[in-house]
């Protein structure tokens, strides 16, 4: 059986003004989940803060944080940062570093 995967929808005021609720409404139409439920396949809940404020909306992915999430390709970028091994802390960190360097 495959690995349910783990998602959390940052609801930070940041990631809100940024659209996390129409990412969340995007989620729950294709999947039929609301947060705090889930399924054979999905378990899906809000988040307090990612940490990314600069780059929302933000959600986790198992332990993958993905930046950026846009309303009309959530499901395949949740499914794409399931399917790859979790990036470590480091990795993440020099994707945040690169991204920051990028915006100034």
């Amino acid at each position: 059986m495959p690995k349910k995967v783990t998602v959390r929808i940052c609801q930070n005021y940041s990631c809100v003004e940024n659209g996390s609720e129409r990412v969340m409404a995007e989620f729950t139409k294709q999947t039929g989940l609301e947060a705090g439920k889930q399924n054979k396949k999905y378990d899906v809940d809000y988040a307090c803060c990612l940490g990314c404020c600069d780059f929302g909306p933000n959600i986790l992915v198992n332990d993958s944080l993905v930046l950026g999430i846009k309303p009309e390709t959530v499901m395949q970028q949740i499914d794409k940062a399931a399917s790859e091994p979790a990036k470590t802390f480091e990795e993440q960190q020099a994707e945040l570093d690169r991204l920051i360097d990028e915006e100034l």
